[in-house]
């Protein structure tokens, strides 16, 4: 009996986490499509609500669409390669609808070069339907 309960509750926990994905393979999706400066999957996941981005102190959008975005972004990885990207923070902070946020430590050369840049890179999201989007781009150097 305990281990009908068991499994019940487990395939309830999976049914339930199927609405809304979880956090942290969201992050760790757009960690790696931003170490492959991969622009198509960023831009897909942009919130329908918009994006903002804010490159360095340079505020630019709020893009309407995810192609917007991606076009933004692509500008800022042209002159880029990256040599290591981590996630240094993955939270995720509640609210209705649900909000978190993914902190990146980015080291990138300018292509050509050997020397290191260091940035920091938060990707601020919220569940937009049944996934999580993403709202604004910060980064900071």
């Amino acid at each position: 009996m305990m281990r009908r309960l068991a499994i019940a509750a487990l395939l309830t926990g999976l049914a339930t986490g199927a609405h809304a994905q979880d956090f942290r393979p969201a992050a760790q999706r757009i960690a790696s499509a931003w170490q492959h400066a991969d622009v198509g999957t960023l831009g897909a996941q942009t919130a329908r609500a918009g994006l903002s981005i804010d490159l360095a102190g340079e505020r630019v959008g709020p893009y309407g669409s995810g192609r917007q975005a991606a076009a933004a972004l692509k500008r800022l990885f042209e002159d880029r390669e990256t040599v290591s990207i981590s996630i240094a923070t993955a939270r995720e902070t509640g609210g209705e609808p649900r909000r978190g946020y993914v902190e990146l430590n980015w080291v990138t050369r300018t292509r050509g070069t050997r020397i290191p840049e260091r940035s920091v890179v938060v990707v601020a999201l919220e569940v937009d339907g049944d996934q999580w989007r993403i709202t604004e781009i910060r980064l900071m150097r």
